[in-house]
């Protein structure tokens, strides 16, 4: 109802030190978010005391595109509104520095062979599993966790609608959240 999306990450800069019961959870902080009426001033006024570290990256289409970035290191709120660039970013919790670096250049070097970025050609470059080794690469397998879904929303002109493809059935669901439908225009 907002025209906004939001993404959440686990973890802010760096791999955090889990302190235990955390007051308020991050997924809740993502609700609150995509209710509020003004983004930018909720963000600089929503009190983190007590929530675990995270990311969060908010689209917002209200009255103009806006890409904002929420990190929450635990102590401070870093809010930086972005350009409209194509951008990776890879949870602390999951993925060292030098693994975020390496998997930035996988995507530099993307979107450099890439003319046109279209849902499918995005996917494809969520679902490589060729790139670093299989614990590192975009689409991952560790002991512990690995890649099991990809959710990808578009949003143009005529539609907004959300894919979610279950990557371990291979098996995807696409949502129409809204679609125009180009009608005949009538003179009366």
């Amino acid at each position: 109802n907002q025209k906004r999306l939001a993404c959440l990450l686990n973890g802010g800069f760096e791999k955090h030190k889990h302190v235990g019961n955390y007051s308020f959870s991050r997924g809740l902080v993502v609700k609150e978010i995509l209710k509020a009426t003004d983004v930018i001033s909720y963000i600089e006024n929503f009190d983190l005391e007590n929530v675990e570290p995270f990311t969060l990256i908010v689209v917002d289409w209200n009255n103009s595109l806006q890409l904002i970035e929420l990190v929450w290191d635990g102590e401070i709120k870093h809010i930086q509104k972005l350009g409209n660039t194509p951008r990776i970013w890879s949870s602390s919790t999951l993925y060292t520095s030098e693994m975020k670096q390496e998997r930035e250049l996988w995507f530099s070097e993307w979107i450099s062979n890439t003319p046109n970025y279209t849902q499918s050609n995005i996917l494809e470059f969520h679902e490589d599993s060729s790139k670093g080794t299989v614990e590192t690469a975009v689409k991952m397998k560790r002991s512990c966790v690995e890649t099991v879904s990809i959710t990808s929303v578009l949003k143009n002109e005529k539609e907004l609608s959300m894919l979610y493809k279950d990557v371990l059935k291979n098996a995807s669901k696409k949502s129409h959240i809204y679609q125009i439908k180009k009608e005949l225009e009538v003179n009366e």
